[in-house]
């Protein structure tokens, strides 16, 4: 058996018997969701930096670059509405908007953000602040991250959304996410 060898992405550190680049290509799938515009920029800004560093593979810190790059190339409308549902707020609604991306159906309920939300930060979240976050960030037009499709059911304004606010928040990421 392989020894587990330690990954650092961001601030997060995680273990994995898999090689480096198998890890490496999980992550990029991961983080951009399998959304085929997020894989490409993620993995066309690590090859970049692998480029300028001469290196013939792709190491975690050109994935640690490519995601900030990924960051300031993302379409100015993503960026946008990601930083007026976060302006002024506490790390709640950052963790909710991350167990909402995490949500891997088409459609998000609040009992499904709930408990991602639990299972992944460990902590209770009342349903008094999960209903602010959400009034926060949903709305019944296209205007805000979140639409209302019907009561307790929410989809995505822009579907690239959910990978963004994986890549923007790779921080809270771990490799044994679903």
């Amino acid at each position: 058996m392989r020894k587990k060898e330690r990954f650092v992405l961001g601030k997060r550190t995680f273990r994995s018997q898999k090689s480096k680049h198998f890890v490496l290509r999980i992550i990029i799938v991961r983080l951009s969701s399998g959304y085929a515009y997020f894989t490409h920029l993620l993995a066309l800004k690590a090859a970049e930096k692998a480029i300028i560093e001469e290196r013939q593979t792709i190491a975690l810190n050109n994935l640690n670059f490519a995601i900030e790059k990924a960051i300031n190339d993302c379409e100015s409308s993503l960026q946008k509405l990601y930083e007026i549902s976060i302006k002024s707020s506490v790390e709640r609604y950052k963790k909710v908007l991350y167990a909402i991306a995490l949500c891997n159906d088409e459609f998000i309920k609040k009992k499904d953000v709930k408990a991602k939300y639990e299972s992944k930060f460990g902590e209770p979240l009342m349903r008094s602040a999960l209903d602010s976050c959400f009034s926060r960030i949903a709305s019944d037009d296209n205007s805000k991250i979140l639409k209302r499709i019907y009561k307790g059911v929410y989809r995505f304004s822009d579907p690239r959304m959910a990978s963004y606010i994986r890549i923007v928040q790779s921080y809270m990421y771990t490799s044994n996410e679903n």
